[in-house]
């Protein structure tokens, strides 16, 4: 859960995922994160190599072109190899201040497993098991939280939180932070 709210990963990027086509034919299995993506360099925990999974790739004509559909909109397909899939820069969790409280869980937790190995060797779906058992929320809600952190590190600098969090366009991550939609939300309040 350290992992999750820190680093602002989906839980199938940092466990054992499999990934299926169309037509459900098994394209790759990626495992989950492991030991030698974690370094201490100058005072961080450093988490290196995270592959960013919820992306598509642009579908391209003969001549290398991006293809459009008939509304204008650029095409997408899935993507079939893992080793096309970008990677999130590195993550860096220090290893004093308020903040190593989250750093020091991550560390005893990998002092206790071999180099090497894998931290989470289950699927996605029983991390949001193990979430929604411990806090009575879903996997993304310490992603969104995380998110939220951020957003208040980087002073509300939306390009600088998506680069770290590894969103493709703006608008995917302002779902996440609970932007836009203030006469829904005013309409729904509670006192």
């Amino acid at each position: 859960m350290c992992l999750l709210y820190g680093t602002t990963c989906r839980a199938s990027e940092l466990c054992r995922f499999d990934k299926y086509n169309q037509r459900d034919e098994l394209l790759f299995s990626k495992p989950s994160v492991d030991t030698t993506q974690f370094h201490i360099e100058g005072g961080y925990l450093k988490f290196r190599e995270v592959i960013v999974l919820k992306r598509k790739e642009s579908v391209l004509d003969e001549n290398g072109n991006q293809v459009y559909d008939e509304q204008g909109k650029p095409r997408y397909k899935i993507i079939e190899d893992l080793s096309k899939y970008p990677t999130r820069n590195e993550i860096n969790f220090p290893l004093d201040g308020s903040f190593s409280i989250y750093t020091n869980h991550v560390i005893d937790y990998l002092e206790q497993i071999p180099e090497g190995s894998e931290l989470f060797p289950f699927k996605y779906r029983r991390g949001w098991q193990i979430v929604n058992h411990v806090t009575g929320e879903m996997q993304h809600y310490l992603r969104s939280m995380g998110l939220k952190f951020y957003t208040r590190l980087l002073d509300r600098n939306l390009e600088d939180l998506k680069e770290f969090s590894g969103h493709a366009r703006i608008q995917n991550l302002i779902t996440y932070l609970g932007e836009g939609n203030l006469e829904k939300k005013i309409s729904e309040v509670k006192f």
